[in-house]
């Protein structure tokens, strides 16, 4: 949602002239929204990157596992809530991460798996270097598939699902995804 004011730990800020704000509601498994957990983007002009993103949820949480049923045969890990909502637009399975970080994801494999046992997780985090090295960390230690956006689009600023999605359209991804995971997605 668009808001006007907001606050965490009584520390108020509104966005400047020419800047817009909005709030991400954190829900949990069960698709319960957590009192007084958000995530707030400012975007606009001259956005400290300090203050693009501002929260009081904790990086070991997962965006989205309330939308999982449990017979997904592909379930996909994307670093922010946005590229995440965009794969659900196109029916494709996925949650988000806090962080484009392997630690921190790593640290959440083992209760994915218990949760979701007949399912398989392909990391997409970004195509920029920081994205791949991630992705592979997390991949090789927990044998995960990943998947990113082709390398060639860095030129363009292109290096997630969103940015992909933005520029090419929604069936375009879904072409370069079908020709790495056709075979566990049902749309």
């Amino acid at each position: 949602w668009a808001v006007r004011r907001m606050a965490i730990n009584r520390n108020v800020k509104e966005p400047k002239k020419d800047q817009f704000m909005f709030v991400y509601i954190f829900r949990d498994e069960n698709g319960n929204v957590v009192p007084g957990k958000m995530k707030f983007l400012t975007l606009g002009k001259d956005v400290e990157k300090r203050y693009k993103w501002v929260t009081n949820i904790s990086n070991q949480s997962l965006w989205f596992l309330h939308k999982l049923k449990g017979d997904e045969p592909l379930i996909c890990i994307t670093k922010s809530v946005k590229d995440t909502a965009c794969l659900w637009n196109l029916n494709i399975p996925s949650i988000a991460v806090q962080s484009e970080n392997a630690q921190i994801l790593s640290n959440n494999i083992p209760r994915l798996k218990e949760m979701y046992p007949n399912s398989k997780f392909c990391v997409l985090f970004g195509s920029d270097t920081q994205g791949v090295e991630e992705s592979i960390k997390i991949t090789t230690e927990h044998n995960l598939e990943y998947f990113n956006t082709p390398k060639r689009l860095l030129n363009n600023e292109i290096n997630d699902p969103y940015e992909y999605i933005k520029f090419f359209g929604g069936k375009s991804f879904l072409k370069i995804f079908r020709n790495k995971f056709g075979y566990l997605i049902n749309n």
